[in-house]
Formats: structure tokens, sequence, C-alpha cells
């Protein structure tokens, strides 16, 4: 059955028309695909990206911390990323970018795409 749209509007309640307060971001998570023409050796980049854990009986994935702005990457042999613990949008989109960058350094070729 599709999605109706109702003909007419709803009554709120008081909780549904009360204002809310200050809305804050605390924790902006963000998903890219570099990509990658190969897949991404990552007990090799563990031990050449900085603040970087691979731990494959415990998680599928490269685990690493970055500062300026603080994030953390979980970053899988696919060329897919997860980024996590930013305030803003803009902050995950750099974050990003900064690993890829870090891929390039080391021979990897992440495509961007929009």
């Amino acid at each position: 059955m599709p999605f109706q749209v109702p003909s007419q509007p709803q009554e709120q309640t008081k909780e549904q028309q009360a204002p809310i307060g200050k809305v804050v971001f605390r924790n902006v998570v963000g998903t890219a695909d570099m990509h990658l023409p190969t897949k991404l050796e990552l007990s090799k980049l563990a031990a050449k990206l900085p603040n970087a854990k691979y731990a494959p009986k415990e998680h599928n994935s490269l685990r690493m911390k970055m500062n300026n702005p603080d994030a953390s990457v979980l970053l899988f042999t696919s060329g897919k990323m997860i980024v996590t613990g930013l305030k803003t949008v803009e902050d995950c989109k750099e974050s990003a970018m900064r690993v890829a960058r870090r891929l390039e350094k080391l021979g990897y070729a992440p495509r961007r795409t929009e």
C-alpha cells in the first residue's frame, strides 16, 4: 500500500506545539565510498596511518581516531568508511576528505563523486 497523505491537516497536541528549546548536534555520522579500483589492505594501513588500529577478530574494519576536529573513522576493505563523532556536516565531509588524501599519499586512488 503506498504512503497516503491525510487530506486535512491534523490537530497537534500541546506537546507537539510546545517549543523544544535549542537543538544541539552532538554526533553527526556520515558514510563515504571512495570507489577504489582495488581492495584496501587494512593490516598494512594500520601500520602506516597514525592513530589506526586493526583487530580483525574484533571488527572487520580499521578504526582510526582523528584530531581537529575529533572524529572516529571505520575504514573497510571496499573503500567505504563511516565517520562519526562530529558536530557539523561540514566537519564530517572534511574528515572523510582527509582520510581520502592520506590514502592517496599511500598509493591508493580514491575517486571523488558527488
